[in-house]
């Protein structure tokens, strides 16, 4: 399996003994996880810099089993961003998180956000936007009509919806409707047989393995994917297949 929503460094909310990457790769083997899509919360947390070299050096060290995901506070002017992103980029980062309920700045009124958007489209680095940062309701959300806002203003762009809980699964539905360039990982959706119906309602193309490794249980999601009935095919394409075309791999 490919997960493409994981975290490593510490957690300010609650403690959490899976800090290490050691510890990460415990947890993934004991699920069956490969590969790990990573982010620093450093990065999201505090300074974004220093978290984005943590995960970085991370899949550097273990290139077989982490793959580093950037997250951008937009706290510089945009020449400084583009260069940023430019660097990452020629270290392997595939893909970026932007977390504005945490960095303090809005996805539609700040213009370095464009900036990141436009750069990230040049470079073919997709980009995921959670509801939250994992799946709790004492965590902020996004402000999802921002979502639409940024979606449609850059359409040859891929977004990864996350943390997507039914609260909002039939909004990202008719996002994803109107929105071919938007996708959706699977570790908020919560309900009865709900991996079912998210392949009836928006495809088997559309859905990605995540699990919010190690801040919560990735047997969960890992449950989903296996228990669901639907085609070994499609079973396939959501735990790994999915992911691999959309991150170049």
């Amino acid at each position: 399996m490919l997960d493409i929503h994981g975290f490593i460094g510490p957690w300010p909310y609650w403690e959490n003994p899976h800090q290490t990457p050691e510890a990460v790769l415990a947890m993934m083997d004991r699920s069956g996880i490969k590969q790990l899509v990573v982010c620093s919360t450093r990065a999201i947390f505090s300074d974004w810099r220093i978290g984005n070299e943590e995960a970085i050096s991370v899949g550097e060290k273990y290139p077989e089993r982490f793959i580093p995901f950037v997250s951008i506070g937009p706290a510089f002017v945009r020449a400084e961003l583009v260069d940023y992103l430019k660097r990452y980029k020629a270290r392997n980062v595939r893909g970026i998180r932007l977390y504005p309920y945490h960095q303090s700045f809005s996805l539609t009124k700040d213009h370095r956000v464009a900036k990141v958007l436009e750069t990230a489209e040049e470079l073919h680095l997709p980009v995921m936007l959670p509801i939250r940062v994992i799946m709790n309701w004492g965590l902020p959300q996004i402000d999802t009509g921002s979502i639409e806002a940024i979606v449609g203003s850059f359409p040859k762009l891929p977004f990864i919806l996350s943390t997507v809980n039914y609260g909002e699964f039939n909004w990202a539905r008719e996002l994803m409707r109107v929105s071919p360039n938007v996708f959706l990982e699977i570790s908020g959706l919560q309900g009865f047989r709900i991996l079912e119906h998210a392949v009836k309602a928006i495809g088997t193309e559309k859905l990605l393995f995540g699990t919010g490794l190690p801040l919560m249980y990735p047997a969960c999601s890992v449950v989903k994917v296996m228990n669901a009935k639907i085609t070994p095919e499609q079973k396939l394409a959501i735990s790994e297949g999915n992911a691999r075309k959309l991150l170049g791999l």
